[in-house]
């Protein structure tokens, strides 16, 4: 765990506070042994007088007090309390032994030195004064009230050139802390100068980093506007208020043709209404909100209008060209089946009726296909043109089955049916078979020679189950996903390209689903759901 700067200044300053009331409380020991030795060598230990006694256990008291604080973090209180016991202790000193005046003087720099070490700016001219004013008023004090006679004779020139070095001593080691301090500020000004001036370096990087990205962003909103006016959908911005402030050409275009005038300044509500409206110009037109950005702007866009008129146009276009096709085809094969027909049960040539017969097959199978193309031009525009009815799914099985006969023998397989319950579907029971019919032939095609298909029914609680299953090679993923595609060729999927299109076409037109599994070579699964008619009766 990283300390915090506030507990690495406690723990310096309680340090400093700790060395200076060690020394304290070792020099006021030593003075305290020192006088009971004197008393032991004269033979008085018990005699101590009460007043030294009193002083020395005032002292101790006092230091430690000042250590009670230290632990207690109240550091100014402590560090006053070191200053005004050592300006007591010389005050006292210099009262009673007035002979040592002149020796004691350089003590008077260790309260100063400890104020600064200790304490703030301003203590050290508080401590000053203090210093200077015990230091003047000791003497007019003595002379004024003489100090008791201890009978300590004036000292002499080795004890005071040792009372001296004592003072250097105890300033110096009031002065090596604060020499320490000094230069442990003079690296955290230099730490801080030089956090200072990366600080300044990575500012000016983020600036030149933040311009660039303006700059960046300012060329993709210019892109995106480009992108957006060229669009062939149109884009709208709505602000707050619920107006239109900002649309692209095509938005514009889509509002002129259907509503006249100017899309900018009109309310969302309002083009809503207009351009999702009933009629036929509006029902190709749809409306997407875009998601909200965390901080978006005055003009951000909002909405896409969806302009599907034209692919509806075309879609229309081309079921009106399949459905004149398949009207022109129809007839003209109508009349050339029924003539094969009838011309089948006159006398012909020996070899004739072979012919005849793969004309009428092919000719049926293009009338098919072409009844085929109209039924899904017809779904497309009008489910609604499905003649329901209520009915079993059996009877549609048989006969989807009966007429893929020819197909069995041809490819000798054979067709397994199992049904499982039964029930009742509304169903185009027309429709249904023609489009089982169309899974029925696939799953003949894929199959190999003697092998099976198998039929099976099984109904749920609101759908009635087919599924058709196969022994052939099974399918590819991407074989899968094109099968009923209607715009994929018959070489891509391995299947006729309308048959399969229009069974899931009416299955799902009928509210059912049409899906297709694969196992490897383990053949395929066919399926299709009708949904149960409850109400209805058979």
């Amino acid at each position: 765990m990283v300390p915090s700067p506030s507990d690495l200044d406690w723990g310096r300053r309680s340090q400093l506070l700790n060395s200076c009331l060690l020394t304290l409380g070792i020099t006021l020991a030593a003075v305290v042994l020192a006088g009971v030795g004197v008393r032991f060598d004269q033979g008085r230990l018990i005699d101590i007088p009460l007043l030294p006694a009193l002083v020395l256990m005032l002292g101790g008291g006092w230091l430690l007090a000042a250590y009670v604080c230290s632990r207690l973090r109240r550091f100014n209180l402590a560090g006053w309390l070191v200053v005004a016991f050592v300006l007591v202790t010389l005050a006292l000193a210099l009262y009673v032994l007035p002979l040592y005046y002149p020796v004691l003087l350089p003590y008077a720099a260790l309260p100063i030195a400890l104020a600064a070490l200790l304490l703030h700016r301003r203590a050290i001219y508080a401590t000053l004064l203090l210093t200077l004013g015990v230091v003047l008023a000791v003497p007019l004090l003595a002379a004024q009230l003489p100090p008791p006679a201890l009978g300590i004779s004036a000292p002499g020139p080795l004890l005071s050139a040792g009372i001296a070095i004592v003072a250097l001593c105890f300033l110096g080691l009031a002065l090596v802390p604060l020499r320490n301090e000094l230069t442990y500020m003079t690296q955290q000004v230099r730490q801080h100068e030089a956090a200072r001036l990366a600080a300044v370096q990575e500012q000016q990087l983020d600036e030149q980093a933040h311009a660039a990205a303006l700059t960046d962003l300012a060329v993709q909103q210019q892109n995106a506007a480009t992108v957006m006016q060229h669009s062939s959908d149109g884009v709208i911005a709505v602000n707050s208020a619920g107006k239109v402030v900002r649309a692209n050409a095509m938005a514009g275009s889509i509002w002129s043709e259907i509503a006249g005038g100017d899309l900018v300044g009109q309310r969302l509500d309002q083009v809503r209404a207009m351009l999702m409206g009933p009629t036929a110009t509006t029902h190709f037109v749809d409306m997407i909100e875009l998601p909200a950005s965390d901080s978006p702007g005055p003009e951000d866009y909002s909405h896409l209008l969806l302009d599907r008129r034209e692919r509806a146009r075309l879609t229309r276009l081309r079921g009106e060209l399949l459905g004149l096709l398949a009207d022109e085809m129809r007839n003209p094969l109508t009349s050339m089946v029924t003539a094969l027909e009838m011309t089948l049960g006159q006398n012909l040539p020996e070899g004739a009726d072979r012919v005849l017969v793969g004309a009428r097959r092919s000719g049926q199978r293009l009338l098919e296909l072409v009844t085929t193309l109209l039924d899904i031009n017809q779904l497309e525009h009008n489910p609604a043109a499905l003649r329901r009815a209520p009915t079993t799914l059996r009877p549609i099985l048989d006969a989807g089955i009966a007429q893929t006969t020819p197909f069995q023998h041809q490819g000798a397989v054979q067709v397994v049916v199992e049904y499982n319950g039964d029930g009742v579907v509304l169903a185009d029971s027309e429709r249904v078979r023609r489009a089982f019919v169309h899974l029925l032939e696939h799953a003949l095609r894929q199959s190999p020679p003697y092998s099976t298909v198998q039929v099976r029914t099984e109904y749920q609680s609101d759908v009635a189950v087919v599924r058709i299953s196969d022994q052939g090679p099974g399918l590819t993923l991407q074989q899968r996903e094109l099968l009923f595609e209607q715009r994929v060729s018959p070489d891509e999927r391995k299947a006729p390209a309308l048959g399969l299109a229009f069974s899931k076409l009416v299955f799902e037109t009928h509210g059912g689903h049409v899906l297709v599994e694969s196992n490897g070579s383990n053949g395929s699964t066919y399926a299709f759901t009708l949904p149960i008619d409850r109400h209805a009766e058979v």
